[in-house]
Formats: C-alpha cells, structure tokens, sequence
C-alpha cells in the first residue's frame, strides 16, 4: 500500500468518522430534546458520538476498499445532516412566519 493510500485512508477515517459523529450526535440530542433536559440530551449524545467515532474509525482504517469506505461514510453523514434537518424542522419559523414570501 502506498504511502497515499495510506494518508487517504488515515484522512478519511479521522476526518470522515469525525464529521459524521458530529452529525449523528446533533440528531441525537434534537430527537432527546424532548424528553430529557437539554444539557442530559447533549451529553448524552456527545457520549454516544465517541463510541461511534471510535468504531467508525476502526472500520475505516481496517475495511479492504478506500472507494467503499468513502462512499460509506459520504452517505451515513448526508444521512445524518437530513435527519438532524428534518428534525430541527420545528425548532426553525417558516419563511411565511417571518412574512418572507406569499
């Protein structure tokens, strides 16, 4: 393996394990909101981010296909950034709440 394969691999999987934690974290904590305090559900995802960006970072640097990976982990974070947008949905005021548009 050369040594570009191995910095992409290593980018990909601190990078790219990191960004979809993030994502998945913020998803968490949105859907807990309601039933426990912020601060518990914000914790509580931010716990459960690391454990995900630990095995997300085993799987990346240890899976035979860097292409798969990518496209794994590209997919899992556009999942999580649409799911933490769906369900800040309500958190936003629409744009005819604001008096933008018709």
């Amino acid at each position: 393996m050369g040594a570009t394969r191995v910095i992409l691999r290593v980018t990909l999987a601190v990078g790219g394990g990191y960004v979809a934690a993030a994502v998945w974290s913020a998803a968490l904590a949105l859907s807990l909101r309601e039933s426990m305090a912020r601060a518990e559900a914000a914790v509580l995802s931010g716990m459960l981010a690391f454990v995900f960006f630990l095995l997300a970072l085993l799987w990346l640097l240890t899976t035979p296909r860097l292409g798969r990976a990518g496209w794994v982990t590209a997919v899992v974070a556009l999942l999580g950034v649409g799911v933490s947008r769906w369900l800040s949905a309500g958190a936003w005021p629409s744009l005819a709440a604001l008096g933008v548009g018709g």
